[in-house]
């Protein structure tokens, strides 16, 4: 039980993080993994850390990280995905296997242009917000579907 909602909060937002960043991308790869029609997130928590979370429509492929503080901001070319990731796969046997690497992953290269473009839009807007009033994003609406609310502290 323990082992699936740690699964499960690998795949999805918590309730105190927003998303910053989503993107729907027909292949994303990294080193380790190549996942096909994927929604990419980058989610951001009071405390201004961010995750990236990719996840297969299918389910069967989930790939989170804890991003590194200095990732969008440091001065480079790309960005900096250095920082301790997860990887999730579904076996042909219906088994989740679970891998860890340390030391993350060196890239992550999108197959469709459209796709390069807009995370590098996002990439610019998450860190020209570094440092300043968290994004005007939208909380998450209550259990009872009220209305949703813009962070006006900006």
């Amino acid at each position: 039980m323990r082992r699936e909602l740690f699964i499960q909060s690998l795949s999805s937002p918590r309730r105190d993080e927003i998303v910053a960043l989503r993107l729907q991308v027909a292949q994303v790869q990294t080193e380790v993994v190549l996942i096909q029609n994927a929604e990419l997130l980058i989610t951001r928590d009071r405390e201004g850390k961010q995750r990236l979370i990719i996840v297969s429509e299918n389910k069967c492929t989930i790939l989170n990280q804890a991003l590194p503080d200095d990732c969008f901001t440091a001065v480079r070319k790309s960005p900096s995905f250095s920082a301790p990731t997860w990887l999730v796969q579904m076996k042909s046997d219906g088994n989740q296997q679970v891998f860890h690497y340390p030391k993350g992953f060196r890239m992550l290269r999108f197959h469709d242009n459209n796709a390069t473009r807009m995370f590098q839009l996002g990439r610019e807007a998450l860190s020209q917000s570094e440092g300043k009033a968290n994004l005007p994003i939208r909380n998450r609406p209550d259990e009872s579907g009220g209305q949703i609310e813009l962070d006006r502290s900006v």
